[in-house]
């Protein structure tokens, strides 16, 4: 019975304390609900804008995080991308840089093993994959780097693409 009524009273007295400490919360004021925020469709550094002002930028989220001058007063929320660029590089050889909405820029580089036809075979030239030559009139593509002539039984470098064709006949 004692027991019953320790817990009763100090489930009483933690439910006054309870409503005391939330009695002494200020009321909460009008905000900004975030459904409400406006976001401009573009940042213009010809203008300032006020501290909170939202805005797209450059494929990005944006906020003011001060009167802006400028660029100077914008913070990137979300980083987007802005610009993609790709450039041939080599023969085979492509680049691809891509511009964040904050500035970051990241570039790759990677090679496609796309056929080049390299004419008749000459010895002591290396081959790459995807290289094709003429030899013994027949066409020949590279499937790995080599020096080695096609058709060599070693030679596993080289698959024959065309067959050479027959010779025509005496125009009869």
């Amino acid at each position: 019975m004692f027991r019953v009524m320790v817990v009763t009273t100090i489930r009483m007295f933690c439910r006054r304390r309870f409503w005391i400490a939330v009695s002494a919360l200020p009321a909460p004021q009008d905000g900004r609900d975030a459904t409400a925020l406006e976001i401009l469709p573009a940042i213009d550094d010809q203008k300032s804008f006020p501290r909170g002002t939202y805005a797209t930028h450059q494929g990005g989220l944006w906020r003011a995080y001060e009167k802006t001058h400028g660029m100077r007063g914008w913070e990137c929320l979300v980083d987007g991308v802005a610009d993609i660029d790709v450039s041939m590089t080599g023969e085979r050889l492509f680049s691809v840089v891509v511009r964040q909405s904050s500035g970051q820029r990241t570039e790759k580089t990677f090679s496609l093993p796309v056929m080049l036809y390299r004419g008749v075979f000459r010895a002591g030239e290396t081959y790459h994959p995807g290289d094709t030559v003429t030899w013994g009139g027949s066409l020949w593509h590279c499937n790995s780097m080599t020096e080695d002539k096609p058709g060599e039984a070693h030679s596993s470098a080289w698959t024959l693409a065309a067959k050479r064709g027959r010779d025509a006949g005496g125009g009869k």
